[in-house]
C-alpha cells in the first residue's frame, strides 16, 4: 500500500535534486554526460546512505530544458499532428517512436518535448524502488504561472538554470519553432551576455524579458506566484 508522502524530484545535466517532505534537501551533482540510468542509481545510493526511504513517495519531476525542450506551435488547436511531430523529432535528432511530447495547459501553444526513453527509465526506476511517479513535466512550463510573466507588455520568458538558459518569445512561427536554447558547459559562462545574446537574436529589448534564475542551491527568496521549489528562485 502507497504512504502518502509528497516529494519533488528536478533533474538535468549535471544535477539532481530531491526534496522529501519533511527531510533536509538531497543535492546530487554529477557529470553532465553521465546516463540517467546511473544518475538514478546514485541517488538511491544517497537515499540509502542519509535514511530516505523511497518507498512510497508520490514524486513530482521536474526536468530541465536541456532534459525537455520546448517547441512553439503556430496552431494549437490540434497540435500533435503526424507533420508537427516529425518536425520535431527531426529537431530532437530522434527517431518519431522515441518521441514523447506535452502539451502546457497554462500556455497551449507551447509543447514539452522528450524521449520516450528517458520517460521509460523514470518509470523503471520508480516502479523498481516502489515509487509513485504521479507527474513528469518541464521546469519551464512553471514560469507561465508566475506573476512577472503575466503583464502584457512582457514579450518573452527567460529561465536560467544550472545547466543552460532557455527564451520563449511571443514570436508567430511557420508550424513549430524549437525554443532559443544555450546550454552550460563546465566554464564558467556570464548570464548577462547569455541574455543579452538570447534577447538580440529575437530582436528584443531587456525591458520586455521576464527573467527567472533557478539555483541548485535553496536558501532565496522565492518568486511570486510559483509554489515549486520556492527556495530556490533568485529573486529578479
Amino acid at each position: 500500500m502507497w504512504r502518502n508522502r509528497s516529494a519533488a524530484m528536478y533533474l538535468g545535466r549535471g544535477l539532481c535534486l530531491l526534496q522529501v517532505n519533511g527531510q533536509a534537501l538531497l543535492r546530487l551533482e554529477h557529470s553532465p554526460t553521465l546516463p540517467i540510468t546511473a544518475v538514478l542509481e546514485l541517488l538511491t545510493e544517497r537515499c540509502k546512505a542519509i535514511a530516505i526511504n523511497l518507498s512510497g513517495l508520490q514524486l513530482k519531476i521536474d526536468l530541465s530544458a536541456a532534459l525537455c525542450s520546448g517547441y512553439i506551435l503556430a496552431n494549437h488547436s490540434n497540435p500533435l499532428t503526424p507533420v508537427v511531430r516529425q518536425q520535431i523529432a527531426q529537431t530532437m535528432r530522434i527517431p518519431v517512436s522515441n518521441l514523447a511530447l506535452r502539451q502546457c495547459a497554462a500556455q497551449p501553444q507551447l509543447v514539452a518535448g522528450t524521449t520516450q526513453a528517458l520517460i521509460n527509465t523514470l518509470s523503471a526506476w520508480a516502479m523498481r524502488h516502489r515509487v509513485k511517479m504521479h507527474a513528469v513535466q518541464a521546469l519551464w512550463s512553471t514560469v507561465t504561472h508566475a506573476d512577472r510573466a503575466k503583464p502584457s507588455s512582457i514579450a518573452a520568458i527567460i529561465l536560467h538554470e544550472p545547466d543552460g538558459a532557455t527564451l520563449f518569445s511571443q514570436g508567430t512561427p511557420a508550424l513549430v519553432t524549437p525554443v532559443w536554447q544555450y546550454l552550460a558547459n563546465q566554464q564558467e559562462v556570464n548570464l548577462q551576455d547569455i541574455q543579452r545574446q538570447l534577447l538580440q537574436a529575437q530582436g528584443l529589448q531587456a525591458s520586455q524579458a521576464a527573467v527567472f534564475k533557478f539555483l541548485a542551491k535553496e536558501g532565496h527568496a522565492g518568486e511570486p506566484g510559483l509554489s515549486a521549489w520556492p527556495a530556490h528562485w533568485e529573486a529578479a
